[in-house]
């Protein structure tokens, strides 16, 4: 099995990140892989914001949590999470002009990212409920903060970093398969 192959079957998300940052080069190497995903029509659109600034990403976490509620907190905070991104140094938000292929497009990028981690023995973990600080229907909101344009919206946010502690990837059930 080839190491692309070996990281796509051995990837999991990752809960437990150490505090220390990555290399420039390593962050380099990641949104390479994103831009390097196809999109629909070759739109080529999505924004890729690189977040390091720890207080950012609490901030982004504590709104969060404001937003989806005390349950969520306890719930994150069950599962040792240190604030929503997991203690993660880095955080990936991306985001694109809003249109039918956002998220798709999004999805796509944000995997290719993620095996890329995994390729260089790093981890990754999306995160999806950061949403939530994103939206521009509330007075407080993200999209500013990160410089989005007018018709820009949020589509995933993923933690990077140096897992703390492992966990088996998901199991596969051939129930899941259906052929015709």
């Amino acid at each position: 099995m080839s190491k692309s192959q070996s990281a796509v079957f051995t990837r999991y998300s990752c809960r437990d990140f150490k505090p220390e940052p990555l290399s420039e080069a390593e962050v380099k190497e990641i949104i390479a892989a994103a831009q390097a995903g196809p999109t629909a029509r070759n739109l080529q659109n999505l924004k890729f914001n690189w977040l390091s600034d720890q207080k950012l990403i609490q901030e982004i976490s504590d709104y969060a949590y404001e937003i989806l509620g005390e349950d969520t907190r306890q719930l994150m905070e069950e599962r040792g999470a240190k604030n929503l991104f997991y203690g993660a140094p880095h955080v990936l938000v991306i985001s694109a002009p809003a249109n039918e292929y956002a998220g798709l497009d999004s999805g796509i990028a944000a995997e290719a990212a993620c095996i890329r981690a995994e390729e260089m023995g790093l981890a990754s973990c999306m995160i999806a409920m950061s949403k939530v600080a994103f939206r521009r229907d509330l007075d407080k909101h993200f999209c500013d903060r990160l410089n989005f344009a007018a018709d820009e919206i949020y589509t995933l946010s993923i933690a990077f970093g140096l897992a703390n502690s492992k966990k088996e990837p998901h199991s596969f059930s051939d129930e899941q398969i259906r052929y015709f």
